[in-house]
């Protein structure tokens, strides 16, 4: 039997996560033993529960899921009380430490758990632990028998990767998700993120990164993210008019959206617009919240006028 799930899993990995929920919400299983029934609502109801947390719906995940017995669907709860603990401004320690313990003994059926557990320790930038967590799973993971959880565990791996500047490192993880399924939608997703990463020093990955990320679209429609990582991939291509359309797009699909709002200065200003226009931009997306790029541009403002003052 396929994955009856497979487009859920897709609009998810995109971001798209209307999407998702629709097609989640409407799911069904063909499959006749309760087992396999049971299997099939945990992991479709989990899904949904995702995307919802992808839109910021954490209360009505919380509420929905608070006697929620399964592995699974106790970590996504978890996954939502720490990212609404993020969003309000706190540090999810909480509920981190919940989803940590948690992964601690490696068992098939608490893969998926494993993977927001690490999930969550990159969006709390402990980057060591989250290498260090997702290399015992994939270390100790059968991943002939789990190799949707493989990809997904090295899909992190590679993310964590980045951020601590080694592409190099990053790209081997790609090469392993590719030895396990090539065509799947977060294999070619990560490799276009690794190929981005890597254009200032080849020219040519950046090529390869825009490819792999029409190629997302084209299968699992445009989404903010996909936009969004176009948008950069063509302005390393130097196609900046394309990179422009690119983030009005991400836009129109979701106004405010605090990514979008970074790389539409980003592009303004390499497009060479205005000053004017430019700084106009630049405060508008410094004011959106949530905003990584927003945290860094109103600190480094705030180091500038103390140097100033200092120099008065």
């Amino acid at each position: 039997m396929g994955d009856e799930l497979f487009d859920v899993r897709n609009s998810l990995v995109v971001g798209n996560f209307h999407q998702a929920i629709a097609e989640g919400s409407n799911a069904k299983t063909v499959a006749k033993k309760p087992d396999d029934i049971a299997a099939f609502n945990v992991d479709r109801d989990a899904l949904v529960a995702r995307a919802q947390i992808g839109l910021g719906q954490f209360d009505p995940v919380i509420a929905e899921l608070r006697n929620a017995s399964h592995s699974t669907l106790v970590a996504v709860r978890q996954y939502a009380e720490f990212s609404r603990d993020i969003a309000s401004g706190g540090d999810g320690s909480e509920a981190l430490g919940k989803l940590v313990d948690a992964a601690g003994d490696v068992a098939g059926s608490k893969a998926d758990a494993a993977v927001l557990a690490i999930a969550a320790l990159i969006q709390s930038r402990d980057l060591s632990s989250a290498l260090r967590l997702a290399n015992k799973w994939t270390t100790a993971l059968d991943a002939q028998a789990y190799v949707r959880q493989v990809i997904e565990l090295r899909a992190l791996t590679a993310d964590a990767l980045l951020r601590l500047q080694r592409p190099e490192l990053a790209e081997k993880e790609v090469q392993l998700m590719k030895t396990l399924d090539d065509e799947a939608t977060l294999t070619i997703l990560t490799a276009g993120l690794v190929a981005l990463r890597q254009g200032p020093a080849k020219r040519a990955k950046f090529d390869e990164a825009a490819q792999n990320f029409q190629e997302v679209s084209s299968r699992c429609g445009s989404s903010v993210l996909a936009m969004n990582l176009l948008a950069l991939a063509n302005l390393g291509r130097g196609r900046v008019a394309d990179s422009e359309k690119n983030v009005l797009d991400a836009l129109s699909k979701k106004s405010g959206d605090a990514e979008t709002t970074a790389n539409v200065v980003v592009v303004a200003a390499q497009a060479g617009k205005p000053l004017e226009q430019v700084q106009r931009l630049a405060n508008q997306a410094k004011n959106v919240a949530g905003s990584n790029w927003a945290k860094t541009y109103n600190a480094m403002e705030d180091r500038f006028r103390e140097a100033a003052a200092q120099l008065a």
